[in-house]
């Protein structure tokens, strides 16, 4: 996991492991305790898994990688490569105007035939999908191979959910979502936002568009609110709405991906 291509296309290695880095992240979170069994619980795999990790006898996969750095707080750089900033999100800020003339670079990389190359687009950030869940867009080292439909859409690109407001949806954390801005919104559609903060960073979400008007756009999503008797969730319709001098671009979601084939540029 620790071995990355360079801008020129060498293979180096991070000075540190990833082990190691798994190790400096539980131990600063978790400072008291058995770590392995708190960061097992947090994530919601078995701490024989996590050791596992930890000793360099298995990785995790992706959906597991993007948990970590939610829940502990890590860019994926940081935690898969050794790069960049630690902290999530403070690092590749968007800071420029969205355009939807802007083509998304492509690049090939290895697809499920290791002998096929695929086109792929990189990942341009975390969208969250919370109540109050707005993420700061950042472009990370991660890629996801273009589907056959969507390579004809130079704009389309793609984003990882981030949060639970989109549930009843069918999009939960680590599922890639395809962006396209060249799409019409429509009343209900599932978009991903981008609105920009009073300090000029770009944030993203994922919701559901309600009304539009000249002032701005109507969001909305659930949030959980009770446990019924069943032991699930019982959830609430909540609304927010963004203002037109803060709306950077809507971009409707036009593919969700349970299990994307993602690769690293």
């Amino acid at each position: 996991m620790d071995e990355v291509t360079s801008s020129r296309g060498a293979r180096t290695r991070s000075e540190a492991t990833f082990q190691d880095r798994l190790r400096q992240m539980a131990n600063e979170h978790y400072p008291q305790g058995n770590r392995a069994n708190q960061l097992a619980a947090d994530l919601g795999v078995s701490a024989s898994g996590i050791k596992k990790w930890l000793s360099g006898a298995a990785d995790p996969g992706f959906r597991h990688l993007l948990k970590i750095s939610e829940v502990c707080n890590v860019s994926l750089d940081w935690l898969a490569f050794g790069e960049g900033s630690k902290i999530r999100g403070a690092s590749a800020k968007r800071t420029d105007s969205a355009s939807e003339k802007d083509d998304i670079p492509e690049e090939t990389i290895a697809g499920q035939d290791a002998q096929t190359p695929q086109p792929s687009r990189p990942i341009v950030g975390l969208a969250a999908c919370g109540p109050e869940g707005w993420a700061e867009w950042n472009q990370n080292r991660f890629r996801a191979i273009v589907p056959p439909e969507l390579r004809k859409d130079p704009h389309a690109f793609p984003i990882l959910a981030s949060g639970e407001s989109m549930q009843p949806f069918g999009i939960y954390a680590g599922f890639l979502c395809w962006a396209s801005p060249a799409e019409e919104p429509e009343m209900h559609d599932i978009i991903c936002v981008e609105r920009r903060s009073e300090q000029g960073d770009v944030l993203m979400s994922i919701k559901s568009l309600g009304l539009v008007s000249s002032d701005g756009v109507e969001l909305y999503g659930y949030r959980p609110v009770a446990e019924d008797s069943y032991g699930g969730e019982t959830q609430e319709v909540f609304s927010e709405f963004i203002t037109s001098s803060a709306l950077v671009r809507i971009s409707v979601i036009t593919h969700i991906l349970t299990r994307p084939l993602v690769g690293v540029r």
